[in-house]
């Protein structure tokens, strides 16, 4: 009964949108509005994870990020498609699961990455990076996915999203150079955020754009994955095998959460599958290209906002005008993007 109200759901909203398609109607800017705050959450839900990071360690915080996804999907699953597709599992090859085993490794480097650079940077980053593999993974079809080829209008996209991150990045870059204590490796950074002035760090911008283009070929292969078990089923296996491991490595290392865990310890879990499972929602009423590029834009002016304030602790960072014109022009490239997509 659940499942036949969400379709019937979607079904009206789409023959809505396609009536409001061609002139100015009420569902475009509500469904536009609530895509960017799905964005806006998505980018509070990393920050607030950097923060369970610096409190409880990053394998304690990838742990529960993980279970409290893995727990909440089943049910999303039963409303959205009436169950998780356990039984299709069997026929899926074996390297459409290593999405799922690697992304604790993933998450751990994002929320230490987000300490080293900001929210801002790490957004702008990967985003970046997702662009520039997307290039080649456009071009060969990954994994039986639709074929676009390169084509001038794209690499100009990725070179303006790469002129972006220079722009938003550059001056910050410089700025830590003539600083002490901004050149430590990445393997030594402090998770104690620093007052006043934070810097950035090149070896963390480097480390956002190759997760960009990783999170683009995890993207690539749960795509493929839920083509063939169903969106939901694919997501919960995202979650569970990441959180099955470093439950059996926090049980042998004796290292399981306990006490100093709080409610709001759940919160960014509890946020990334309900802004998986809304883009679910938004992808089949408004498309992949409105639903990709709106989340985008949004999260990133949300980081900006979310770096100034210093939001769970996070290092502040002023809104400075190198840095609103390096997000204007990634949302050009973005836009762009959506364009020749």
């Amino acid at each position: 009964m659940a499942r036949q109200r969400f379709s019937g759901m979607m079904e009206t909203l789409g023959r809505r949108m396609q009536m409001c398609s061609g002139r100015v109607g009420i569902f475009v800017p509500i469904i536009i509005l609530s895509i960017a705050l799905v964005g806006c959450m998505m980018q509070l839900s990393a920050a607030a994870n950097a923060h369970v990071g610096r409190k409880l360690g990053l394998m304690r915080a990838t742990l529960i990020f993980l279970t409290v996804g893995a727990l909440l999907v089943p049910p999303l699953a039963y409303v959205i498609e009436g169950g998780l597709n356990i039984t299709a599992l069997a026929e899926v090859p074996l390297y459409l699961f290593i999405p799922g085993v690697l992304n604790a490794f993933m998450i751990m480097v994002v929320v230490h990455t987000i300490d080293l650079i900001g929210v801002t940077f790490m957004g702008a980053a990967t985003f970046t990076g997702q662009m520039v593999m997307s290039l080649l993974l456009d071009h060969i079809g990954f994994l039986g996915l639709r074929e676009i080829p390169i084509s001038a209008m794209r690499v100009l996209a990725v070179a303006i999203l790469l002129v972006g991150m220079g722009r938003l990045s550059i001056v910050d870059l410089l700025q830590s150079s003539r600083r002490p204590g901004t050149r430590a490796s990445f393997a030594h950074h402090s998770a104690e955020p620093k007052a006043g002035f934070p810097g950035v760090r090149w070896d963390g911008i480097l480390v956002a754009l190759l997760m960009g283009t990783a999170m683009n070929v995890v993207a690539g292969l749960n795509s493929a994955l839920g083509q063939e078990v169903g969106v939901m089923t694919a997501t919960w296996l995202f979650l569970t095998p990441g959180a099955v491991l470093l439950f059996l490595y926090s049980l042998i290392r004796k290292k399981l959460p306990r006490g100093g865990v709080r409610w709001m310890h759940l919160v960014p879990g509890a946020l990334n599958v309900i802004g998986v499972a809304s883009m679910v929602f938004f992808v089949a009423i408004a498309g992949l290209r409105v639903s990709i590029g709106t989340q985008v834009g949004a999260g990133v002016i949300a980081a900006l906002f979310i770096d100034k304030y210093g939001l769970w602790g996070l290092s502040r960072r002023e809104i400075s005008p190198h840095r609103i014109q390096g997000v204007m022009v990634i949302l050009l490239g973005g836009i762009l993007s959506a364009m020749t997509g």
